[in-house]
């Protein structure tokens, strides 16, 4: 595992962890639920149908992405590896991947760290 530490230009919030990898994608994507952001645990196989990518740090592997709306505002970001093509920022995506523990942030909160397994854009 690579450890890194990113920062979050937006919101200037540093944010370190571990990110990891080797998955088999269709088995993910099979076992992928749709889980509740609050509810989103170590282990779990997710399937974001429609995500909007914040940011997208100058490695091009690694998107901070909201997964959820209230209010038609975009709210609960997760923090995802990603060594695929690179997504733009202010895209719309769907994705699948498994949630590999939680980042702490500077300011105190915490992150799911998300591995990636595919990502496409969606209208």
């Amino acid at each position: 595992m690579r450890r890194r530490e990113l920062i979050l230009a937006a919101g200037a919030m540093a944010v370190t962890g571990c990110i990891g990898g080797g998955y088999d994608v269709q088995a993910v994507k099979s076992d992928a639920e749709q889980i509740p952001y609050e509810q989103m645990s170590e282990g779990d196989r997710i399937h974001v149908e429609r995500g909007y990518v914040r940011q997208v740090q100058t490695d091009g592997e690694t998107y901070f992405v909201a997964v959820e709306q209230e209010d038609g505002e975009w709210v609960s970001e997760i923090f995802g590896s990603w060594d695929g093509d690179e997504f733009p920022e202010d895209g719309t995506v769907e994705l699948w991947g498994v949630v590999e523990g939680e980042i702490d942030s500077e300011g105190g909160g915490t992150l799911p760290e998300v591995t990636i397994v595919d990502m496409r854009s969606v209208e």
